[in-house]
């Protein structure tokens, strides 16, 4: 995994947290002294490692699939071949 893979895997957990976080403001209150603070900052961080450790597993569409775990067994460029070796 290259520089570009790490810099795109912060940027989409990032985005994560910081949606998450407004739809936890949004979803449990009407003014700013509802917010429940704890739970809006809980729920992000909750998002935001699920977003990071999913990603890492999964891949990054921005990112060529053969700099991630998932290209390991996944390789879309490999050609199969059959048994006489024809495609």
């Amino acid at each position: 995994m290259n520089a570009d893979f790490w810099k795109a895997l912060l940027i989409r957990t990032v985005k994560t947290w910081c949606q998450a976080f407004v739809g936890a403001i949004g979803g449990t209150a009407t003014v700013l002294s509802d917010v429940n603070w704890q739970v809006a900052l809980s729920g992000a961080t909750l998002a935001a490692v699920i977003c990071f450790f999913w990603n890492l597993g999964t891949g990054l569409p921005e990112v060529k699939l053969t700099d991630t775990l998932y290209a390991l067994d996944n390789d879309p460029d490999e050609e199969e071949y059959d048994e006489e070796g024809e495609e």
